[in-house]
């Protein structure tokens, strides 16, 4: 009888034949009833049992529940009716169904799970694998001295950003690379980002703000509440005693932040921060007003101006000014509006300008830093003095208050009076004068005192110092010098001119003994010449120079001689003379100009141009005209004026019929096909006799007429024959030639 072998849960796995084996049901060898030899079938399924079926390949007819040892992986696994399962954590991208004790790993977030039969538990972590490395960790930094420490890190999406340590100490340089730091570890949080990372919230030690400073009475750390604090979110707030600011923005002011107040190693700032900002200085008095006004749009300064109101100048003071010590302007131009100037000096002095030296080399730092203003500087060969004044940033420019010589700009010592020689950054190299700008005679040239006088009308009153190196140098006036009465114009002590005793007329000093230099002389008994004519030699030729025109009136004949023999008139003026009078000279110039520059009138036949040789019939036309009027002889800008004739030629009333002999002989066509259109056949259809010329001649002479005209492009021929033309005489590369023009000498066209 077979056996009904069942599993577990009810269901027949087979049936087994009495007397036999079944091997391929399962992976067991099943016995049946009365079996020879079973012992080694059941002992070997017991040892299948025990070992689980190990082996590197999996049971070849599992059945669902069955363990298998893989040994190829070392791993044990069971059969879930589709295949071999581990039997550790579940791995699923989304979750499985679980019973209590299983554990789930999510291989899409990278997260452990275990299951209590009740609730699904997160093991970790915590952070999904997409939103990067997310909370605490605990690792071991090692510190230079090879101690290791226990840190907690905190990280946020992958990224390090704090960690907290219960002892200070400093990491070796690798640890701090991993820690993003390149201090010490701090005992507390310690912020990577620290400029940029914030505590946001409220926390009971935020309550106080623990100071570095310590309670001598308690040995702790001074605590400042929030009411010793100006708060900065209230429209007014209140301190007392002093506000100090350490750093280097100090204070800003304004809603936008307009105004700042800083200092730092140059010194205190006020400083707009708003581009063209006004910084005012208010003063309320009886009447408000705005003591200082800087306008930095304008650059600037006002003194003493009403409210709201701009300054007009760069430095623009409303009130006296008082001034104890030196005043010292730079500019081109100083106006001064006042009716009268006081000036207490008995000198004033013109011209005084610094003497700029531009040195070959920056001057050494120190050196620069050691001169004083008035210092003494030398230069050796030249012995040129000056005093200094002030030098340039890069310290390569200085300026000098002139006392003696003239700088040059050889390669001569600079010395000062408390620093010695002028040397390099290097202390050993000199530096020289590279260039200098120093007043002299040629500076001074044209310098003095000018009077305003009508706007626009050259009438300014001037008293200059001319440097006139041919005729020596002396003081110039424009307008003339009055002496009022009883005065005297003297040189030297000696009177020269005065008015006479009585003061009826004018005389020349007694001491004046010769009068050689005379040049101008006004009214004489005798001769008088005005201020439009003058008689002069003074380039060696007799001249008569008039501002007027000159009328020689003689009743007889005026004669030009040298001696025995006449003399050439020369200095005639080129003018225009076809506006003048008929009877006015003319010179050489306008002559020679005339001949040259007339314009050249010319009739050409172009019949059969152009020739060979020529690429046009303008071309031709200009050949011709340079052959019979060279471009050489002419002036630039004469003109020609060509009219060309081409001819063409026309035969009538001429028979040469009567004079042609002809002889003919008979021919047969018969029998030649008469030509019929393309495709059709030919038939004969020729004429039995034809007469044929074979020879031609003229024996007579037959007479006609022969008609040439020229006309203006009537048929046959299309082209006019008869063309108006005009050339002129350019200049090319500096040689006159004839070239084509569009219109003539008057801007006419052809």
């Amino acid at each position: 009888m077979a056996y009904k072998l069942n599993k577990t849960d009810g269901t027949l796995l087979t049936e087994l034949v009495d007397g036999q084996i079944d091997t391929t049901t399962c992976d067991l060898t099943l016995i049946g009833r009365n079996y020879v030899g079973f012992g080694e079938a059941f002992n070997e399924n017991l040892i299948k049992l025990l070992e689980n079926f190990s082996s590197a390949g999996a049971p070849t007819t599992p059945i669902t529940g069955q363990l298998w040892y893989d040994r190829s992986e070392g791993r044990l696994k069971v059969y879930d009716g589709t295949g071999f399962k581990s039997n550790g954590p579940i791995v699923s991208s989304s979750q499985p169904q679980m019973v209590a004790g299983d554990i789930w790993i999510n291989n899409l977030t990278n997260k452990l799970y275990f299951y209590d039969g009740t609730d699904l538990v997160l093991v970790g972590p915590v952070y999904d694998n997409a939103q990067g490395v997310s909370g605490w960790q605990v690792d071991t930094v090692r510190d230079r001295s090879a101690v290791d420490h226990t840190l907690l890190k905190m990280f946020v999406g992958g990224s390090l950003v704090a960690f907290i340590s219960n002892e200070e100490y400093t990491p070796t340089v690798a640890e701090q690379s991993l820690l993003q730091i390149t201090g010490d570890v701090r005992k507390g949080i310690n912020i990577v980002n620290e400029d940029e990372f914030r505590f946001y919230g409220i926390s009971d030690s935020t309550n106080s703000l623990v100071t570095d400073k310590i309670d001598p009475d308690t040995g702790l750390r001074i605590k400042k509440t929030a009411s010793q604090f100006l708060p900065s979110d209230e429209e007014e707030a209140t301190m007392s005693g002093s506000l100090r600011v350490r750093g280097p923005d100090g204070i800003t002011l304004g809603q936008s932040g307009q105004f700042s107040i800083k200092a730092n190693s140059d010194g205190a700032i006020f400083q707009n921060i708003a581009l063209n900002d006004q910084l005012r200085f208010r003063l309320l008095s009886d009447v408000d007003y705005d003591g200082l006004v800087l306008s930095p749009a304008t650059r600037s300064l006002g003194i003493n101006l009403s409210v709201d109101e701009q300054p007009t100048a760069n430095l623009d003071v409303r009130g006296d000014v008082f001034i104890s010590g030196d005043l010292t302007v730079q500019g081109a131009n100083q106006v001064i509006e006042a009716t009268t100037v006081t000036i207490d000096d008995y000198n004033l002095e013109l011209g005084h300008t610094d003497t700029i030296i531009t040195l070959t080399e920056p001057l050494n730092s120190s050196t620069a830093g050691q001169l004083i203003d008035g210092e003494r500087i030398t230069q050796t060969t030249s012995g040129a003095r000056a005093n200094f004044k002030r030098i340039s940033d890069d310290r390569q420019t200085l300026y000098l208050e002139p006392i003696s010589g003239l700088f040059t700009t050889t390669s001569d010592n600079l010395t000062a009076d408390t620093n010695g020689l002028f040397y390099q950054e290097d202390g050993v190299t000199p530096v020289y004068v590279d260039s200098v700008s120093q007043r002299n005679n040629d500076t001074a040239n044209g310098a003095g005192i000018t009077i305003k006088g009508e706007p626009g009308a050259n009438a300014d009153k001037t008293i200059a110092w001319i440097n006139d190196t041919v005729n020596g140098t002396s003081w110039t006036l424009n307008d003339n010098l009055n002496l009022v009465d009883g005065k005297q114009y003297r040189i030297n002590d000696v009177m020269l001119i005065q008015e006479n005793f009585g003061g009826t007329f004018y005389e020349l000093g007694v001491d004046i003994e010769e009068a050689l230099g005379i040049r101008d002389v006004g009214i004489m008994d005798r001769l008088r010449i005005h201020s439009s004519m003058t008689l002069d030699e003074l380039t060696g030729v007799p001249t008569i120079t008039t501002t007027s025109p000159l009328t020689i009136d003689s009743s007889g004949t005026i004669t030009f001689k040298n001696g025995a023999s006449t003399v050439m008139l020369t200095g005639l003026t080129t003018t225009n003379y076809t506006t003048g009078n008929l009877t006015d000279a003319a010179n050489k110039d306008y002559v020679d100009t005339q001949m040259e520059s007339a314009t050249v009138a010319l009739a050409l036949d172009t019949t059969d141009m152009p020739q060979a040789g020529f690429g046009s019939l303008v071309e031709q036309v200009i050949d011709i005209l340079d052959f019979l009027h060279p471009a050489a002889e002419k002036r630039i800008g004469t003109y020609a004026r060509v009219h060309t004739t081409s001819f063409r030629g026309t035969v009538v009333d001429i028979n040469v019929e009567s004079t042609i002999d002809t002889t003919s002989i008979g021919a047969d066509f018969s029998d030649i096909n008469t030509v019929e259109p393309y495709g059709v056949t030919p038939v004969s259809g020729g004429s039995p006799n034809q007469q044929l010329i074979s020879n031609i001649g003229f024996t007579g002479v037959a007479s006609g007429n022969v008609i040439l005209n020229a006309d203006d492009g009537t048929t046959p021929t299309p082209i006019s024959t008869r063309v108006k033309r005009f050339f002129k005489v350019v200049d090319n590369g500096g040689t006159n030639e004839w070239t084509s023009s569009a219109t003539g000498p008057n801007g006419e066209t052809p």
